[in-house]
């Protein structure tokens, strides 16, 4: 086990199952063995799939084969899955636990426009250049789960084992939706380090003002959603240049998804006082998003009619979250069998452990996040 200086210096973690695995001889052919057993691929009868699992669990690789089935299930699934969050909130890795280990930084004095320069005339330096930096902190998240030795033995089915790898998958995207959604709300509404009116800009401490009081509901919703549009491309750099934005992310809690809809897909917006049809909205370049998680972060009096409007990711970033380089994906490792029979024999792992005769498997995952541009991002909490 390595401490936590090692860690900080930079050295491997602990080997996942899938890094183990490595070290079996003809490993592929005695994995694709076991995945055929679990899955009963031979239709075996309850009482034979029992008893060659058992003695399939005699063997001193089981642990580390049986690992890499719930792993491959695990990994398979977490790369199918799609999170929506990663369309307007940047993703990156960084090779450590340090702060210093993802420093992004902005630079900026060089964009202004250029000065001319007479026949024959000196070339002057007219602008100094200027930076900051913001830093992003990694930290780790995990789960202890096991399967009771009592539970192994009544399963003759293996159902303790079914769906493992999709629980895990949702918890690993659960929690980065969650700590994705943090870094842009708060429980008192929008994140105070991302949104204000106005807002010191964490890089370049330009004051900002990218928050109001704007609905997205009723009448006045799609005027007030290109009022915010307009707002966004009114912001400047550093250097008093415009932003140019191609393209925009919608973001809205549960409560203004119908609202959200109404607006980005309707043919005709109805405006006037009488609800006559008086505009004319199409998609605008806006992709619409629900994030589900919003009113479980805020939970504020305006938690939903909040909003938020982000630039396309490649317009630049609002915010970021990253994970550890090389473990950007959920790991599985699994607690060594740590009993022996008395006359010196060695225990399978469905036997259990010492302490409790229970199989202990734990789920890692790593990431951190941080703000980073709040010209390109807006929030309304919907009070007028």
């Amino acid at each position: 086990m390595l401490n936590i200086l090692e860690i900080l210096e930079g050295k491997t973690l602990d080997q996942s199952v899938g890094d183990q695995a490595r070290g079996i001889e003809r490993f592929e052919e005695k994995f694709d063995a076991l995945q055929a057993l679990i899955l009963n691929e031979q239709e075996y009868s309850s009482h034979k799939r029992m008893f060659l699992l058992q003695e399939a669990s005699t063997m001193s690789d089981f642990p580390i084969l049986f690992g890499n089935v719930l792993e491959r299930q695990l990994l398979a699934k977490y790369t199918l899955a799609k999170p929506d969050w990663r369309s307007y909130i940047g993703v990156g890795t960084q090779k450590d636990f340090r702060a210093s280990g993802q420093e992004i930084l902005g630079i900026w004095g060089l964009r202004g426009k250029l000065p001319k320069v007479v026949v024959r005339g000196e070339y002057k330096q007219d602008k100094e250049v200027g930076e900051g930096k913001v830093s992003i902190t990694l930290e780790k998240y995990g789960r202890l789960f096991g399967l009771a030795w009592e539970t192994v033995l009544a399963d003759y089915e293996l159902g303790a084992f079914n769906g493992v790898g999709q629980d895990l998958v949702e918890a690993a995207l659960v929690t980065e939706f969650y700590e994705a959604t943090s870094l842009i709300a708060a429980a008192t509404g929008p994140h105070a380090s991302l949104y204000g009116a106005p807002i010191s800009h964490p890089i370049d401490s330009a004051s900002i003002t990218n928050k109001g009081t704007l609905k997205l509901s009723g009448t006045s919703g799609a005027a007030n959603l290109g009022t915010t549009v307009g707002l966004m491309r009114q912001q400047v750099t550093k250097e008093g240049l415009p932003i140019v934005i191609v393209g925009f992310e919608l973001v809205v809690p549960p409560a203004l998804e119908w609202s959200m809809l109404q607006i980005l897909k309707a043919v005709s917006v109805a405006s006037d006082a009488e609800g006559r049809a008086t505009a004319t909205v199409r998609q605008m370049s806006i992709t619409g998003h629900v994030n589900e998680y919003l009113p479980i972060i805020d939970v504020s009096a305006n938690k939903s009619t909040t909003w938020y409007v982000f630039a396309r990711l490649a317009n630049g970033q609002a915010a970021r979250l990253n994970f550890l380089a090389g473990r950007t994906s959920p790991e599985l490792v699994l607690k060594a069998p740590n009993k022996v029979a008395v006359g010196g024999g060695a225990q399978g792992p469905l036997e259990g452990d010492f302490e409790s005769d229970s199989m202990l498997w734990r789920v890692r995952h790593i990431m951190g996040g941080t703000q980073i541009d709040p010209r390109i991002t807006y929030a309304q909490d919907g009070t007028t």
